[in-house]
């Protein structure tokens, strides 16, 4: 018969397994996809011609440098959720067109993740690391405004124009 520890000690090794499992499935999406990184730049650059011609934007608009670093971040952070059986390259090229789509809504309105930088150009990213850390605890981590404010220091209605900002539904 087991006794209460033994069962306590196996029963807190399924959550780390469970966590191993995950780490290893984002390790593998990740090693996949970074082995597609040439075709799906390739992918990104036509497909955002393509988009931009239809909706008569300039091309120059949509940075695929600013799409594919977005896709890689999804794709990593989304991991549980790609096609091993089917193969990653369709759902990263269905992460590439949303990204686009999010884009173009925001050249629409006249805004760019470049137009929203408070940085140089020359920069690497084009949207501040303040913007994109209260987008990524909101869209990612689930906090509510009030939550983002406080660590962050502002007012909750400014958390919530950035947040628009970044997703493209400022109205």
């Amino acid at each position: 018969m087991m006794d209460h520890a033994t069962s306590a000690s196996r029963d807190s090794q399924v959550p780390v397994r469970a966590d191993r499992g995950r780490e290893a499935r984002r390790a593998e999406i990740l090693e996949q996809s970074l082995r597609l990184f040439r075709p799906l730049a390739r992918y990104t650059q036509q497909e955002i011609e393509r988009r931009c011609r239809a909706a008569g934007v300039p091309a120059t608009c949509v940075s695929a440098h600013d799409i594919l670093a977005s896709v890689y971040i999804t794709a990593s952070l989304e991991s549980e959720s790609a096609p091993l059986r089917t193969g990653i390259y369709p759902w990263l090229r269905s992460l590439v067109r949303d990204e686009i789509d999010a884009a173009l809504a925001m050249c629409r309105r006249g805004l760019s993740w470049k137009g929203l930088a408070a940085r140089p150009a020359t920069d690497a990213t084009a949207v501040p690391e303040a913007w994109q850390e209260i987008y990524l605890l909101h869209h990612v981590d689930g906090w509510p405004l009030e939550a983002i404010a406080e660590v962050e220091g502002r007012d909750v209605a400014e958390v919530a124009r950035i947040i628009a900002l970044m997703t493209g539904n400022e109205s």
